[in-house]
């Protein structure tokens, strides 16, 4: 489940990360159902990238 949720947020995160100004850095997660909550019908997969505030980074664009 894991490799099959990566797999579906892989291309969408690089261009979406390719978008942010140089020297941004981020780091994504994805969230996906738990094998029991995949056979009850759970099927969402949430792809995040996200720039620590720590570091001053900012996302420039609505990752939507």
């Amino acid at each position: 489940m894991r490799e099959a949720a990566a797999e579906l947020c892989r291309e969408p995160l690089r261009r979406k990360a390719a978008r942010q100004p140089l020297g941004t850095h981020w780091t994504t997660f994805v969230q996906y159902p738990y094998r029991t909550s995949h056979l009850l019908g759970s099927d969402t997969v949430a792809c995040s990238l996200a720039a620590p505030s720590s570091t001053g980074g900012r996302i420039s664009h609505r990752l939507g």
